[in-house]
């Protein structure tokens, strides 16, 4: 039974209001305790983290300045001959000396450190330089005339042979001194990119006149010596740590195998000949990719401690104006720096399909990145990948075509394919650029033997450049009769 005190309660009614709970003294005692130890540990995580920092830093510098004590100790290093027995003579002079006469047609081009203290170079160089100081210098536009005609047989403007002429005492300089490949780029590591490095030009148009000069050349026997010492000394220029010098390098080892190829083909060579070019060849392998990214990578770190305020030697300015003085500002530079080596290097020894993919999308991460040191480390790798690939080619060519002249000696004709020369090579080179060995097919119209890669594109075009084709090929011919 229901109460009748009980009753509904009216529709129109208003419901009795909720009384508010009362507060909540623990929670909020807690809320103001946590941002108290927020702001009071907030300092001192950020004295650990810079602490850490500079712990990372100078752990690096002890890394870097380690590598470099190595890296000098490797210069210092004795290397055995590649062309035989050296000639007297400092070969690191001859190269100074070679830059410093290249410049005396225009002295006023010459390095401004050469200007208050010239080098230390034999008398008979500075003595050529006096010979050359009213002549004209061997300018940009020049250079290109003898890289074209080297590249493509274009004609040479007679005022450009007229001034090629007058450096020909220069080049009998530097072609009499000391073997090349005994040298050794010896560069201040701890300087850095501040570091003086020789004038670029100057290195090219050297290796240009010494093509042309193993060319024009009328002892054969001599000519083809040229040539291996324009590959020794672009190899040298390999062992520099700039980029741009590993690729002017690359231009004049190409120049050097097409002078060389070309010489094969000369009457007056005989059998020693072709097997002292076909031993060097064997042994001026090119520095690959990878070293030139360890030494712009140990340059890039360098700079980056001299910009901390961690200068490997006194003296040593910062290259961007001290930007990373703040230490966990330079750490997180550091590990930009890492993050992409790491990615980078691992690219660089994959097949070149995906690597290419992978600079794609790194190039990509990095375009968006909030790094200077990022910006300046931009360099495409990938590209300079391609133009080694392209070098190591053109070298393992030159070296089959000579096996193919001594095989032309013993069996009267040059063999059929590749296969016939692998007991002189031990195995045909492989073709980086694609599946199996290089190629090797004779035109019998011509009786011209060509030796090519596929090229970038990975496709077989018998040796063309013509349209799209970008086969890269060396050829000779037998000497006339």
């Amino acid at each position: 039974m229901s109460d009748p005190d009980a009753r509904e309660p009216a529709a129109h009614e208003p419901a009795a209001p909720l009384s508010a709970p009362g507060p909540n003294h623990r929670l909020r005692h807690g809320i103001r305790c946590g941002c108290l130890g927020v702001l009071l540990l907030l300092p001192a995580w950020g004295l650990a983290a810079y602490h850490r920092a500079g712990r990372l830093l100078d752990r690096e510098h002890q890394r870097v300045s380690a590598e470099v004590a190595e890296r000098r100790a490797a210069l210092a290093a004795e290397r055995p001959p590649v062309f035989g027995e050296p000639r007297p003579g400092n070969a690191a002079d001859d190269y100074v000396a070679a830059f410093y006469l290249l410049s005396a047609g225009d002295p006023s081009a010459r390095s401004p450190r050469w200007q208050e203290d010239p080098p230390l170079v034999p008398a008979s160089a500075v003595a050529i330089a006096q010979q050359l100081e009213g002549c004209k210098p061997v300018d940009a536009l020049m250079s290109s005339e003898i890289y074209a005609h080297l590249d493509t047989g274009a004609p040479i403007k007679s005022t450009t042979l007229a001034v090629i002429a007058s450096y020909r005492p220069a080049l009998r300089f530097v072609r009499e001194g000391a073997h090349r490949e005994r040298c050794s780029w010896d560069f201040p590591w701890q300087d850095g990119w501040n570091a003086d490095v020789p004038n670029l030009i100057d290195v090219r148009t050297l290796g240009g006149l010494l093509a042309l000069e193993a060319e024009q050349d009328s002892d054969p026997r001599r000519a083809l010596r040229g040539g291996l010492e324009l590959l020794g000394f672009a190899r040298d220029l390999g062992r520099h740590p700039s980029l741009i010098s590993r690729m002017i390098g690359v231009a004049l080892s190409q120049a050097g195998v097409r002078s060389l190829c070309q010489t094969y083909g000369r009457p007056g060579l005989e059998r020693e000949d072709y097997e002292l070019a076909a031993r060097a060849l064997a042994r001026l392998a090119p520095n690959p990719t990878d070293e030139a990214f360890v030494n712009e990578r140990l340059l890039t770190r360098i700079n980056l401690l001299a910009d901390s305020g961690r200068p490997l030697q006194s003296g040593v300015h910062s290259s961007l104006g001290g930007l990373y003085q703040f230490d966990l500002v330079a750490a997180w530079e550091l590990a930009n720096l890492e993050r992409i080596d790491r990615r980078t290097r691992a690219l660089l020894s994959g097949p070149r399909g995906p690597r290419l993919a992978g600079f794609r999308q790194l190039e990509r991460e990095v375009e968006g990145a909030p790094s200077l040191l990022l910006e300046v480390y931009r360099a495409n790798w990938s590209e300079a990948q391609d133009h080694i690939w392209e070098e190591r080619a053109a070298l393992d060519a030159a070296r089959v075509l000579a096996a193919a002249h001594l095989y032309r000696l013993e069996q009267g004709r040059f063999p059929a394919s590749s296969e016939a020369l692998v007991p002189r090579l031990g195995q045909v080179p492989r073709d980086r650029f694609g599946e199996g060995p290089l190629r090797l097919i004779l035109d019998p119209q011509t009786g011209e033997l060509c030796c090519y890669s596929v090229g970038r594109n990975g496709v077989d075009e018998g040796g063309s450049r013509r349209g799209d084709a970008d086969d890269l090929a060396a050829r000779t011919s037998a000497p006339a009769e």
